[in-house]
């Protein structure tokens, strides 16, 4: 056996000593380094000559499969700046990426090499990038309907790359070095990087995934001892090579792909865990607003997602409205997010706002009680108080102990507030934030009084969603088979029924050659957005802001429907808002009804198509008009009640619902 062994061993050096004096300099013929840049920066070298008859044949024509794409396709980018970028920088990331490697891959391979005792180390002994850049063939942009930007670029790397890496293996008492070299890296590729999804906060781009197009053409050297290079022999190289295309093919040559997240995960927004029900029943007690010629006409406005805004009706010249309506919010992270209310007093052109009171999801009485109703009364603060009466509005629903002694001091609270805190430490937060705003609206109450402008009474109810795990066993259309999609996925024309639930986000991006009916004066336009659910027989309401003189606005506002049938209808009317004399020289003005706006264009969606694909993103013709287009961006997102029959307050009917039903 020892003979065997001894015999094979030598018999393995002397074969590729031999075979490496035998094949000793014999590059591929596909061997990228064999390509210089260096004729294209030299003037006396000619041009080749053009064929007479137009035929390119022999060694030119061979030479095509490595031109660089924007040679051979005209809607490639030929980028020349961003290989001179490379150039220009090759020598500082080959110090900073092998500097980096070296200090973070070592660790991992001593930590990965603990279950194999008779290996005593594997070291990175050298990483040289080399002298050669890759160098980008060229680029290609696509547009897509979705929020994403895509980019084809051929790679080319004909590098001088050089990696040694040591291998000490254990016999007994004695301890093998083994050293192996990589270098003569060539790789060509034509790679598709994706950026998305695109997000409206820095840096932009969620996350970026990389795909390759085709199978990458990739050729090393593997030196051992004494620079034998055990790829030089033949059958070895093409084994090499079906191994590795092999393993790429599986991991990231299309339709496969390799995802990085440059955000957290990855930019994508949290899934939804449930339903904030809120019943606004009314203000009390509104101080201030109004001015010499008009009185206050207030209405409240809602949010717990940034940017989604709901809003009550407005109650005209009253300082105590009346409500007692209902509104259905989305919690996506209640450690982060709070449900926010403003007061409002309706003006023109544009709303004043009064007052703002803020209460914090986390730990609410509403959030730890779910689907039990809470009565909610909190207060409303001037927006323009000082910097610790806005904190104060905090704490009275539930703050960290660093926001409450730091409110205290701020007041002139007592000291060691917060040593008295931590002796309360066996209460909630919330009893312990109400204690603190009581002790503080003592101290100072003058100040605490003139800050608040009224008084909001709300019922809230917290109705958590299924997992999409738990959606997808309880599917009520059917039950689930093995290697058969749920509802939580993909769904196809036929299977889209109004039992299907979801959230449904319209984003309207913009609108462009809006025109008022007559053609003629300055465009006021807002968007009305409607979802009429023929499974309820209701429609919800819900408007953009109302911009002045802006033929081409642009709005970029959500909106969220909550528990929206896959069977629903969008209808969207873009509006042009009337002053005080258009609307009074109107037909309604002359029966002393004051018009208040005037139909543009509309346009009407069947939301079937969100269902299935997800999201849906493009520019639709006004109808109704001779001109004006508008941009919007559709989201759905499938949804089920952890338990829908506890839902105790449901949207009011809107009176309009018949108008969808034409």
């Amino acid at each position: 056996m020892l003979a065997t062994a001894i015999g094979l061993g030598i018999g393995a050096v002397g074969g590729i000593s031999v075979g490496n004096i035998l094949f000793a300099g014999k590059l591929p013929e596909k061997d990228l380094s064999n390509f210089s840049l260096e004729a294209d920066n030299d003037e006396t070298i000619p041009m080749p000559p053009a064929a007479k008859d137009g035929n390119v044949q022999g060694k030119p024509r061979s030479f095509l499969p490595y031109a660089p794409a924007w040679a051979k396709h005209p809607d490639y980018d030929r980028v020349l700046w961003m290989n001179t970028v490379l150039r220009t920088m090759w020598p500082y990331y080959n110090h900073a990426i092998g500097q980096q490697t070296l200090e973070q891959v070592n660790p991992i391979i001593a930590e990965q090499l603990k279950p194999y005792p008779f290996i005593q180390a594997v070291d990175i002994e050298v990483l040289d990038l080399g002298t050669k850049p890759p160098a980008i063939g060229g680029a290609k942009t696509y547009t897509s309907s979705v929020d994403e930007a895509i980019l084809e670029a051929p790679v080319m790397w004909g590098s001088d790359m050089r990696v040694r890496v040591a291998v000490r293996i254990k016999l007994g008492g004695y301890v093998l070095y083994l050293p192996v070299e990589v270098s003569n890296v060539q790789v060509r590729a034509d790679a598709r990087i994706t950026f998305a999804p695109l997000v409206e906060t820095l840096p932009c781009l969620g996350a970026v995934t990389i795909s390759l197009l085709d199978p990458p053409h990739l050729d090393v050297s593997l030196c051992l001892i004494g620079g034998l290079d055990l790829l030089i022999l033949p059958g070895i190289r093409e084994a090499v090579h079906f191994a590795l295309q092999k393993v790429l093919g599986d991991l990231i040559v299309y339709p496969n792909r390799m995802t990085f997240d440059i955000m957290p995960g990855g930019g994508k927004p949290p899934e939804p865990i449930g339903m904030l029900v809120v019943k606004v029943k009314n203000v009390s007690d509104i101080h201030g607003g109004g001015d010499l010629f008009s009185k206050v006409d207030p209405f409240v406005q809602l949010s717990v997602r940034d940017g989604r805004k709901l809003s009550t009706e407005t109650v005209w010249n009253n300082k105590n409205p009346e409500y007692n309506e209902v509104m259905n919010f989305i919690v996506d992270d209640p450690k982060t997010q709070s449900l926010t209310a403003f007061l409002k007093d309706h003006d023109f052109p544009f709303h004043k706002t009064l007052g703002v009171a803020e209460i914090p999801l986390v730990d609410a009485d509403f959030m730890v009680n779910p689907r039990k109703i809470v009565q909610f009364d909190t207060a409303f603060f001037k927006p323009e108080a000082h910097g610790h009466l806005l904190k104060l509005s905090k704490v009275g629903a539930g703050a960290s102990a660093a926001t409450k002694q730091t409110t205290a001091n701020q007041m002139g609270g007592p000291e060691g507030a917060d040593a008295k805190d931590t002796e309360e430490s066996d209460e909630s937060d919330a009893k312990k934030a109400t204690k603190d705003l009581d002790r503080l609206a003592k101290k100072d109450p003058s100040r605490f009084k003139k800050a608040e402008v009224g008084y909001l009474h709300l019922e809230v109810q917290f109705c958590p969603f299924k997992s999409s795990g738990e959606a997808a066993e309880s599917d009520p259309v059917k039950t689930k088979k093995p290697g058969e999609r749920t509802m939580m996925r993909r769904m196809t024309r036929s299977n889209i029924t109004s039992e299907h639930k979801g959230v449904l986000t319209v984003n309207v991006i913009s609108a462009t050659n809006l025109t008022t009916p007559n053609e003629h004066g300055d465009v006021d336009p807002f968007v009305e957005v409607a979802l009429y659910d023929p499974a309820r027989n209701e429609t919800e309401r819900q408007e953009t802001s109302k911009l002045v003189n802006e033929p081409d606005p642009k709005f970029g506002e959500k909106f969220d429907f909550i528990m929206a049938s896959a069977t629903s209808i969008l209808n969207i009317t873009v509006y042009d808002t009337l002053g005080w004399m258009e609307g009074r020289l109107s037909l309604k003005g002359l029966t002393g009804r004051k018009e208040t706006k005037q139909k543009i264009g509309n346009l009407r969606l069947n939301i079937s198509e969100v269902v299935r694909n997800g999201k849906l993103r493009d520019s639709w013709a006004l109808q109704d008009t001779q001109q004006g287009d508008i941009t919007m961006a559709l989201t759905w997102t499938s949804i089920q009640l952890d338990a829908e029959s506890d839902i105790k307050a449901e949207p009011s009917d809107d009176k309009d619902a018949d108008d969808n039903e034409e």
